[in-house]
């Protein structure tokens, strides 16, 4: 049991990480846009995560979408804790989801728009990545 809270915290911190390396390396021109703005939706599926991108890619609230599949995720995660074997060891690839980091349109409320993404995708883990960004700066 406490080997597999450890895989799961892990996974969740990976996609943290991952997250934020997805917006770092955007090369467009909402590169240097500031992290805590992305909001990202995790998909079980490619084909989930595909249908949210197409419907996204119409949304008004919606400046900027990253999309990352299963596998494109899961080298990412090894390539981020490359310097932890036994991390890598643990987590099998099909625990990684596909992810969505999308960028709120300048006079989106962001809340508005996690509220609707939850209810949109109600089987999806929507996260916001200024909640994360305000419990690392309030350590």
């Amino acid at each position: 049991m406490k080997l597999r809270v450890v895989v799961v915290a892990a996974i969740l911190v990976a996609a943290a990480a991952v997250t934020t390396v997805l917006i770092l390396n955007r090369d467009d021109a909402t590169a240097d846009a500031n992290v805590c703005r992305t909001i990202t939706l995790f998909f079980r599926t490619d084909e989930a995560m595909a249908k949210a991108v197409d419907q996204l890619r119409g949304d008004p609230d919606v400046t900027a979408i990253v999309a990352e599949t299963k596998q494109q995720a899961y080298e990412r995660f090894k390539k981020v804790y490359a310097d932890q074997p036994e991390l890598l060891e643990l987590t099998r690839p099909e625990a990684i989801r596909a992810t969505v980091a999308l960028e709120p349109a300048h006079n989106t409320n962001r809340q508005t728009l996690i509220d609707r993404l939850r209810q949109t995708y109600p089987a999806q883990e929507v996260q916001d990545s200024c909640e994360h960004v305000d419990r690392v700066g309030n350590r």
